[in-house]
Parts: structure tokens; sequence; C-alpha cells
């Protein structure tokens, strides 16, 4: 046996892990262009519940973890049927099942519907799908042929999208971080600009509401340009904005508003 022979991992990998996980980058930039068709509507929600089961919900689980401190609005990962008392016509269910077809997560969408709450589905099919395009839910569909955990990129960057629609804002915070300097050899802090710019033009392309960031003139700047890029010249309403609640540039802790 040798882990240089290609037909070792053939024999034992059945399920493609090593190719997915070397592609994971892939999916993720592939993520962030899925978007829920018809557009999620509903208005600043005052809970956020995602439905899901197994490696279908650990999207839902890293969803709450990030929002946990950022957003003033609770983001709840149900695992079982139906949904929590608190859900009601203010709410917003995320229904994640990868296959489409897990009872748990349909059971919590026609409790949703029931109770006058938004939904938005996540699925490569299965009756989740249909569901969907039979009430006219917002449907994220998901490329198939992984195994849902193998998919977490699919399952929760189309998440922060959501709620960065119905406004729930996404916060990025990247200014002059440790793997910037590890990419570009910059060791002292305040010499990572540029690098700081690659990310934040990024995130701005990508979705993100607010950046949080030390050098505001400089990173408004990057801002503003991104949003004509993307408008064809003209402004984007509205653009993503960086603010410091500091003096600009002052070189101290990042904020964000």
């Amino acid at each position: 046996m040798t882990l240089d022979d290609p037909r070792l991992y053939e024999e034992r990998d059945p399920h493609r892990v090593r190719e997915v996980l070397a592609a994971f980058s892939t999916q993720c930039r592939e993520a962030l262009a899925l978007v829920p068709e018809p557009p999620v509507r509903r208005a600043r929600p005052t809970l956020v519940v995602v439905a899901g089961m197994g490696g279908s919900a650990v999207g839902g689980d890293l969803l709450a973890a990030c929002a946990a401190e950022h957003l003033g609005v609770p983001v709840v990962v149900h695992r079982g049927y139906g949904l929590p008392a608190p859900v009601s016509k203010q709410a917003l269910v995320l229904a994640s099942s990868y296959s489409g077809e897990t009872a748990e997560v349909l059971s919590a969408v026609e409790t949703a519907l029931a109770r006058g709450a938004a939904v938005a589905a996540l699925t490569s099919g299965g009756r989740l799908a249909q569901l969907a395009l039979t009430r006219r839910l917002p449907l994220v569909k998901l490329p198939a042929g992984l195994m849902p955990r193998m998919a977490l990129g699919y399952l929760f960057l189309p998440t922060v999208r959501i709620l960065a629609r119905v406004g729930l804002p996404v916060v990025v915070g990247t200014s002059r971080k440790g793997f910037i300097g590890r990419i570009t050899g910059e060791t002292e802090a305040a010499q990572r600009l540029f690098g700081t710019a690659a990310t934040v033009a990024w995130s701005a392309a990508n979705g993100a509401s607010i950046v949080r960031v030390h050098d505001v003139r400089a990173m408004s700047q990057v801002v503003r340009m991104i949003g004509a890029i993307q408008s064809g010249g003209g402004m984007i309403s509205p653009a993503p904005i960086a603010y410091d609640s500091a003096a600009p540039d002052s070189g101290g802790p990042a904020r964000g508003i």
C-alpha cells in the first residue's frame, strides 16, 4: 500500500470526499451566486429559524454562531417536527434539506405556512423543492450530487445573502487581520492597506452590508468604486459603506456602524 497510488483513494473514498474538500473554495464562490427565486420579500423579521437535520442543519449552526454578536434578532436552529411556539407572522423560516426529503423539515414548512411566517427553502430537489414551486416560496436550488455535510458552502452562504435581503446586514471585519499579513508578507498591521482593500472589495461585491475597517477614507473609496463598477458606472443604492466611529484613519480598533 502506498499513499501515492491514486487507486487507493478511488477504492477507499467512494464519496469523493478528497475531491470535494479540495474544491471547497470553488463551492463557496458558486454558493455566493445562489439567490432565492422568487426573492424573499419579508421586511426585517423578529426571529429567524433555520429548520434542518443532520448535515443540512450545519449551515444554520454556522449562521447562528456568526449572527450571535452582530444581529439584534435571534437566529435559532430547529431540529425536529413542527416549529417552536414563538414562530409567528413576523418570523422568517429557512428550510434547509439538501435532499429535499427530510420529513422534519417538510413538517416545519407546513407549520410555518399555517402560522403565516415567511419561508425560504434551500434544497437540491425532492419534495421540498416541489412544495416551494407549488406554493411559490423563495427557493435556493442547490447543485445535487454531494453528501449534505460536504455541501456546507451551498447550505450556509445563501442564508447570509437572504438575511441581508430582509434587512439583517452582513458585517465583515477583515481590516489588517493576521491572515492578510501571512499572505502578503506584511508583518506590521498598519502596512496591510492593500491587502485589506482586496478583502473589502471582494466583500462589498458579494453582498456585505457593512465592512469594519481602520482606514475609513481609503476603504470608502474602494466600496464606492465597487458599487460604480457593478452598476455600470452609476452608484448602486444602497451601496455598502465603510465607517468608523473614531476619527478617520485613526489607527484605533476597527468599528462598524
